[in-house]
């Protein structure tokens, strides 16, 4: 302890007044737990909304692919089992 035995806090690391100084923590740790929006999401709603599908071809069998999680691994089902078989 500096001279007279006084504390310094580093305003840097100092909570607000009253405030929980472990909430900022929780809040970042619940803010890093949420899963960020699919991107693509909005997109496909934009289509169905027109009657569209968004839709990409597989790299192995080159067959068209309408499931979100097909669309992001670019194989449809089968395809991932063989694969990864």
């Amino acid at each position: 302890m500096p001279d007279g035995g006084s504390v310094s806090i580093d305003p840097r690391n100092a909570a607000a007044p009253g405030a929980n100084p472990g909430a900022t923590h929780q809040t970042k740790a619940r803010t890093q737990n949420t899963p960020d929006p699919d991107p693509i999401a909005a997109l496909d709603a934009e289509a169905r909304r027109h009657g569209a599908r968004i839709a990409t071809r597989c790299m192995r069998c080159g067959a068209w692919l309408v499931d979100p999680k097909s669309r992001a691994a670019h194989r449809g089902p089968k395809c991932r089992k063989a694969v990864s078989a």
